[in-house]
């Protein structure tokens, strides 16, 4: 059994570090490759200063319509399921 303040630090540590993995999961279950997106997107937006990437990108999903599809690799069918759920 360990003893001493380093290891018991360590368990504490190794304790938090579990328990964050636990709350990452619950809390934004995403896709592996929807994290990449994320993070590509927060580094595209604090490398810009002063750009608003954001407000582009929100433009962007609101004139998105079935003859720009191809600029975005998107097929019709993905952007009708895509449609159908800001519906609801």
């Amino acid at each position: 059994m360990p003893d001493g303040i380093g290891a018991r630090y360590r368990i504490t540590k190794m304790a938090q570090f579990r328990e964050s993995r636990h709350n990452r999961a619950t809390i934004a279950p995403f896709l592996p490759i929807d994290r990449d997106v994320i993070k590509q997107t927060v580094r595209s937006v604090v490398k810009r200063p002063g750009g608003d990437v954001l407000k582009l990108i929100v433009e962007e999903l609101r004139r998105l319509h079935e003859g720009v599809l191809a600029r975005y690799g998107l097929r019709a069918s993905e952007f009708n399921a895509w449609k159908v759920l800001q519906r609801t």
